[in-house]
């Protein structure tokens, strides 16, 4: 596997490795050693202006590995540019400007010549090359890449030249031939410019630990192929060996081998290589939970079968989207999970809800993490969406079960304290009783005792609040005209109501009467209409009173006794266009003593929901604040 300690090694060693050839071949040109200057006998020269371009070349690859985009190094890419670039002007002007004595300026040496003008030309390349790598940046990268291959491109020549002995293509026509040594050098320091940049363009994709990168760099040595079986076939023609026909189908013949294993050898790696990923790929497709990518603009990327199953967007339609369109309208839509910076690994784990297709809300229990890339660069986000519907429906449902358990134990401890309570006041108010009649009309203590009375009166009413919100205070059953009584109970109400209000009653015709204890069923109904009344406030308004009869419980959020209910149900319902409650007011609303008034009247809605359950029934109350309140209740119906 390349890893970036090798390509440093690399970097490392071509850069030192150019210095010291430029620097042997310019030690060459001073002592005037020919073997020097062409770096071995019989070899073409390397002239003394190309020596010195390379010492920079060389200079600038150990500054690009050691200190980035250094402007050093950008300062030896200048001085080749200028380099090469006055050489190739000579050339196609045919004039002297003085450049090819930059190193050697004594009349009485040997003047070290002009270097070729390919050779011009590649260093040229080399030069805009490392200016463009300085400037930084995709685009500019991606044409320092370019140029670095043109260079690359020359120097290969070059060298394919001297393997197959055409000079065309290392001193085309007359002018100065490319040294071996320069045409090696140089496409070393190609090499070294690629990949001490690699962050993009084709650099980027050989590098690359995916399954692509790795099949390109195993096909990538095929390259050399061609070239050795053409040196090949020529040594075997030169020498008699085969014909020149039967050479180059032979050649054909091994290339085409060559490529059909290479074909065969690189599918099988990328098959290999992408094993881990269809895995994992289809464990992500086949997973239960919603698992959801997106870009860091937020656009959908991938949709698996969970999202389809939980949020029922089929892929095709949620790809390519914003995220937004599962969210709420209350969710705001542009809030970044992570804050400003979300590079530091935080996971986001929350319960929230999003949206159905069908626009209902679905509760998940949600969790969104960063996808960063090995450069440390946040690529988009990843989230995974669980459905907790049934969760917190079970909870719910725990929740209520453990509110009843409570409310049965203090009613439980009402109920006896109530009984304890009622047994004292007996014997309080039988005595003040028995005081009064012994005593004379005029006493002075009578009016005492009479005070007693009233108070002890008061605590009978209490202890009767909290013997039926206990549930075990006495009911004399009778079947009960409902409409009946609650046009008697509405017509107290309204006359003793300071504001202007009206009770509009809509019963069914032919409704049942119920089974119930009369007093206590008006009681019911005088504290419900009297809620009502003081939700409208001074200036009044209309109350609606409505009774029907319904098969089974409708709906949800009913206070229910232990044992089940079975229909059918007379249902009372009363409801007012009031200030409404929150649902804070809503939770509490049953509690013992709960009130929204500045003192306390008894128990309230307690005591109603106690009546309610002593006669089987059931009470719920629905409220939004400004839209008024409805309380509906169930009595079973007369037995048949």
């Amino acid at each position: 596997m390349v890893t970036a300690m090798r390509l440093n090694r690399f970097s490392t060693a071509a850069g030192v490795a150019v210095i010291l050839l430029g620097a042997l071949v310019l030690l060459g040109w001073v002592l005037g050693n020919g073997f020097l200057t062409g770096i071995g006998p019989g070899q073409t020269t390397m002239k003394a202006n190309t020596a010195l371009s390379l010492c920079a070349l060389g200079v600038a690859v150990l500054l690009r590995r050691f200190g980035g985009r250094s402007t050093t190094a950008a300062a030896a890419g200048l001085l080749v540019l200028v380099v090469g670039g006055v050489t190739a002007v000579e050339y196609l002007s045919g004039t002297e400007h003085g450049i090819d004595e930059l190193v050697f300026v004594d009349p009485n040496r040997v003047q070290a010549g002009r270097m070729g003008i390919n050779t011009a030309a590649a260093f040229c390349l080399f030069g805009a090359a490392l200016l463009l790598l300085r400037r930084g940046g995709r685009r500019a990268t991606l044409a320092a890449h370019g140029c670095a291959i043109a260079a690359l491109t020359i120097a290969f020549l070059a060298v394919m030249g001297y393997v197959n002995d055409v000079r065309a293509l290392y001193g085309p026509a007359s002018y100065t031939a490319m040294a071996l040594s320069t045409a090696l050098a140089l496409s070393v320091v190609a090499v070294s410019l690629l990949v001490s940049s690699s962050s993009y363009g084709i650099p980027a994709m050989l590098l690359a630990r995916s399954p692509g990168g790795r099949m390109a760099r195993r096909l990538l040595p095929l390259a050399a192929v061609p070239i050795v079986l053409h040196a090949i076939r020529a040594w075997a023609v030169r020498d008699g060996l085969v014909s020149h026909d039967v050479g180059v189908w032979l050649v054909a013949t091994a290339v085409v081998v060559a490529i059909v294993a290479a074909v065969l050898v690189g599918a099988r790696a990328v098959d290999r290589a992408d094993r881990p990923r269809a895995l994992l790929s289809a464990v992500v497709e086949s997973s239960s939970e919603a698992i959801i990518t997106t870009s860091v603009e937020r656009v959908v990327t991938t949709w698996n079968g969970g999202a389809e199953r939980l949020y029922g967007w089929p892929a095709a339609e949620a790809i390519g989207r914003p995220i937004g369109f599962l969210l709420p309208a209350d969710q705001v839509t542009d809030a970044h999970p992570f804050g400003p910076n979300p590079r530091t690994g935080r996971i986001v784990d929350e319960e929230t809800v999003r949206l159905h297709r069908d626009g209902s809300r679905v509760h998940v229990s949600l969790t969104i993490w960063a996808i960063v890339d090995e450069s440390g660069s946040v690529n988009g986000y990843g989230s995974l969406a669980r459905d907790i519907s049934e969760q917190l429906a079970i909870q719910k449902q725990q929740d209520s079960l453990i509110d009843a358990q409570k409310l049965e134990s203090l009613g439980v401890l009402a109920g006896g304290i109530a009984h304890n309570f009622n047994n004292l006041l007996f014997a309080m108010l039988g005595n003040a009783d028995l005081a009064l009649s012994e005593l004379p009309a005029d006493s002075q203590v009578r009016e005492r005792i009479e005070q007693i009375q009233i108070a002890g009166s008061r605590a009978a009413e209490l202890a009767r609040d909290m013997l039926a919100y206990s549930g075990r205070g006495f009911i004399a059953v009778e079947p009960v005209d409902l409409p009946a009584l609650v046009r008697e109970t509405g017509r107290l109400v309204s006359a003793g109501s300071a504001a202007e209000i009206e009770i509009d009653y809509v019963f069914e015709d032919g409704l049942p009467p119920i089974v119930a204890d009369a007093t206590q069923i008006r009681q019911v109904v005088l504290s419900l209409v009297t809620n009502s009344t003081e939700a409208l406030g001074a200036t009044g308004g209309t109350i609606e009173v409505r009774a029907d009869v319904v098969a089974e419980i409708p709906g949800d959020g009913f206070k229910l006794p232990s044992a089940p209910l079975v229909g059918p149900f007379v249902r009372l319902e009363v409801e007012d266009c009031g200030v409404g409650m929150d649902d804070e007011t809503l939770a509490s609303l049953f509690d013992p003593f709960f009130t929204t008034k500045f003192t306390g009247r008894g128990l309230g809605l307690a005591a109603v929901l106690g009546i309610v359950r002593v006669h089987r029934g059931a009470i719920r109350v629905t409220s939004e604040l400004g839209s008024g309140t409805r309380t509906t209740v169930l009595f079973p119906c007369t037995p048949s």
